[in-house]
């Protein structure tokens, strides 16, 4: 009964926000038009081709999408997730590894099904981030009564963060970490540029370049909803023979192949990436007509 009601909860707040989102009209307050002038503008310049009508429809279900993310981490255990992996735990391989994520999809539920399965998980976000979100993390973690080392939260951009992760790993954790945040890890300045539709992107490959130089294994991991309201999670295994032989050429195919997937998906569902509203920070080169 009581997973009876958790999942009739899950469904009628769901309901409520594509409700609430389907009569949104972006003129309504400073912020909404401002949040969508930044989707609108750098969506405009990966697919120059779309037309009003179609950033406007993209834009709502990304605004969906976001917010379903944040109530999916809510009734963690009322969603339907599939995953090509160990069942409900995406990515694992291996006890230890780096797993490579982006922003997609429910994005927020990895961290919460790789702790829940007794995986040790160190996570480097953003110092603005960890203020803001790491006594989520925590909350949630005590209610689901798991311990409180489950998860180890680290600012990517302190300079000891790369040693801090090293540590991590030889300590038994897994790190998990987003491409698509781009933030300096203390590992080393690897920058890649990378194709992105009409544009060019600068990107770090520093997470691949830790497996390599930790020797454990390092897997991507693509999360997508899906038209019938599930979650799914595809691994992307990377092989292991340049790993150790040649650190910087591993990490710069690791990152180039994740980043080719991620166009793949977005290319037909553009809303599902979390990261428009920040594109212009990563921008190499924007093409001209």
């Amino acid at each position: 009964m009581e997973t009876l009601n958790l999942l009739t909860d899950y469904l009628t707040e769901k309901q409520s926000i594509a409700a609430a989102i389907k009569d949104l009209h972006v003129t309504s307050s400073w912020q909404w038009y401002q949040r969508y002038s930044r989707f609108a503008t750098n969506l405009g310049l990966a697919f120059p081709d779309f037309s009003a009508r179609q950033q406007m429809l993209h834009f709502k279900r990304f605004v969906l999408n976001r917010q379903l993310c944040f109530l999916d981490e809510q009734y963690s255990d009322a969603v339907i997730c599939r995953s090509d992996g160990a069942p409900g735990v995406p990515g694992m391989t291996s006890p230890l590894a780096v797993i490579a994520t982006f922003h997609t999809g429910s994005y927020r539920l990895l961290i919460h099904r790789l702790v829940k399965a007794g995986i040790p998980v160190t996570l480097p976000v953003s110092r603005a981030v960890r203020q803001r979100q790491e006594a989520d993390y925590r909350a949630i973690l005590r209610s689901s009564l798991l311990p409180a080392d489950a998860l180890q939260v680290i600012e990517a951009e302190h300079p000891a963060a790369g040693l801090q992760l090293m540590r991590a790993l030889r300590g038994g954790r897994t790190v998990v970490g987003y491409l698509d945040g781009n933030l300096g890890s203390g590992v080393g300045t690897h920058l890649l540029s990378v194709p992105f539709f009409a544009t060019r992107l600068r990107v770090r490959t520093g997470l691949a370049w830790l497996a390599a130089k930790a020797g454990v294994p390092f897997t991507g991991v693509i999360c997508t909803r899906q038209s019938d309201g599930a979650i799914n999670w595809e691994t992307l295994p990377f092989g292991s023979h340049t790993m150790r032989e040649n650190p910087a050429v591993f990490s710069e195919s690791c990152t180039r192949k994740m980043y080719e997937r991620l166009c793949s998906v977005l290319s037909k569902e553009p809303w599902q990436w979390d990261q428009w509203p920040y594109l212009h920070e990563s921008f190499s080169e924007i093409a001209r007509k």
